[in-house]
């Protein structure tokens, strides 16, 4: 008995769209990777159900799955004030040093009479 090729079921999976929804589907997942800077992994899960409706006649249902990496997130360190109870950035144990917190306030940039 001939049999039709896959790739052509798949051409006509969904009225055409399935190709398209695939393509787009491995697009996401290599701008995302990409976004990264080459870290993470993607997955694209294509499941075909064939059941029969009668006799000679039979549903072909395409499920397609696309898992798209996220970007990972920076890790932030963080100190507890012993006295408000609170996470800061600064470790409360450090003393303070006149200079750095006024370059601190001045978000990185010192005075020029403080390099002499």
């Amino acid at each position: 008995m001939p049999r039709q090729p896959i790739i052509q079921m798949l051409r006509d999976a969904d009225r055409g769209r399935l190709i398209a929804d695939m393509q787009d589907g491995v697009s996401k997942i290599v701008d995302a990777i990409e976004n990264a800077r080459g870290s993470g992994t993607g997955e694209l899960t294509l499941k075909i159900k064939i059941k029969s409706k009668s006799e000679g006649t039979y549903t072909i249902v395409p499920s397609l799955t696309v898992k798209v990496p996220e970007a990972p997130r920076a890790e932030m360190i963080t100190f507890l004030d012993e006295t408000s109870g609170e996470l800061v950035r600064r470790d409360p144990r450090q003393p303070d040093l006149p200079a750095v917190v006024e370059a601190d306030f001045r978000n990185g940039q010192g005075r020029a009479s403080d390099d002499q």
